[in-house]
């Protein structure tokens, strides 16, 4: 299984008021690179503009992801479920810039979302 190259929808849930080019709370990008490390999993997306969440003064194209809930699985994507992440975004320009946590949503794979998928825990 490889989740690199696909396009993946990221539904915002935190913050609540979050907007972007792609709509009130999503964000759509492109899988770049995926790890399964120690089961969970990190995925590194990037993003088709910049997402902008000034709370925390974070600024980026490139996205980092983890599963937020113990037992979650980023590669269960691939299943057509949806994953409840944490969301880093590493800053444009700064090739060696620390990313800085920024968000919290569920990511799917575009075109398929998890019917069963009814909301935040």
């Amino acid at each position: 299984m490889s989740l690199v190259g696909k396009k993946i929808v990221l539904f915002v849930d935190d913050p609540c008021d979050f907007t972007s080019p792609d709509g009130t709370n999503l964000i759509e990008a492109r899988v770049v690179e995926f790890a399964q490390k120690g089961g969970a999993g990190r995925l590194v997306a990037e993003a088709n503009h910049e997402v902008v969440v000034p709370d925390v003064r974070a600024r980026g194209a490139r996205l980092i992801m983890q599963p937020r809930h113990y037992g979650a699985k980023l590669s269960d994507l691939d299943k057509g479920k949806n994953v409840i992440v944490a969301v880093s975004i590493v800053p444009s320009g700064k090739p060696g810039g620390r990313a800085r946590y920024a968000l919290i949503g569920a990511v799917y794979i575009k075109g398929r979302e998890s019917e069963e998928y009814s909301g935040f825990e």
